[in-house]
């Protein structure tokens, strides 16, 4: 786990929050191997890998899943209360439908979360009866970064809209507000000119801003604590503000 990320799931404790950080050592802590396999994990895309995780998880669990890459600027019980009228609450937008799922709070009892989950199921089968499955040296699965996530949620969201609260993306994904092309090539820019420099930037009023780790440059990837607490870009004294150093 990079050090800034260590950064991010501090600014959560900063505010008196209790959490797991979920990996391959205690999944069966939470979910029984008949559940899902967990060595079978290690073969799929570390996107993929959350994807199949949160909807596991968030099927047999009321709370929360919230990727780690975020940095918590206020409390977030409030959200709970949505949960009197709505199974779900998800980040994105409600014209498309989309979500993203990198942050879900769920009453443990979704039939999103089920639809969601049977797809998956089948998925996976289809993927082990595939003969070109496996064409890696490594033996890991050949598929999309998403193909667990979007493609399989996007349409059971759009069944069920009344189920689900869709908080406003650009809340917590303030770097693509003034985006007219949303490709993934400009969203990674965008997330770059945004937190990696040293000018302050205007962020919407949110407890929480989502960041995107696979984005985030090598280079910053690898600084120390200490070096980051030292740093002038945006990012590092976000995080910093964050959790009370400054």
């Amino acid at each position: 786990m990079p050090p800034y990320i260590r950064l991010c799931l501090e600014t959560f404790k900063n505010l008196g929050y209790e959490f797991v950080v979920l990996d391959h050592s205690n999944l069966n802590d939470y979910l029984s191997p008949s559940d899902f396999p967990i060595e079978k994990l290690g073969r799929f895309p570390p996107a993929a890998q959350g994807d199949i995780i949160a909807c596991y998880m968030m099927n047999r669990y009321r709370g929360y899943f919230i990727d780690a890459d975020t940095i918590f600027l206020g409390k977030i019980n409030h959200l709970e209360d949505l949960l009197d009228s709505h199974e779900l609450v998800m980040i994105g937008d409600e014209k498309v439908p989309f979500c993203h799922a990198a942050f879900i709070l769920s009453s443990g009892d979704s039939v999103i979360l089920q639809e969601w989950e049977t797809k998956i199921r089948g998925l996976l089968a289809a993927i082990e009866n595939s003969e070109q499955a496996e064409n890696q040296s490594d033996g890991r699965f050949v598929i999309k970064s998403n193909s667990f996530g979007n493609p399989l949620l996007h349409p059971i969201i759009g069944k069920h809209l009344n189920k689900v609260k869709i908080l406003d993306k650009d809340l917590f994904l303030p770097e693509n507000r003034s985006l007219k092309d949303f490709s993934s090539e400009k969203r990674n820019q965008a997330y770059k000119d945004f937190y990696f420099t040293e000018e302050v930037q205007d962020i919407p009023t949110a407890s929480f801003l989502i960041l995107h780790n696979s984005w985030s440059p090598e280079w910053y990837k690898r600084l120390s604590i200490e070096e980051i607490k030292k740093d002038k870009l945006f990012i590092s004294r976000l995080l910093m503000q964050a959790i009370g150093s400054i």
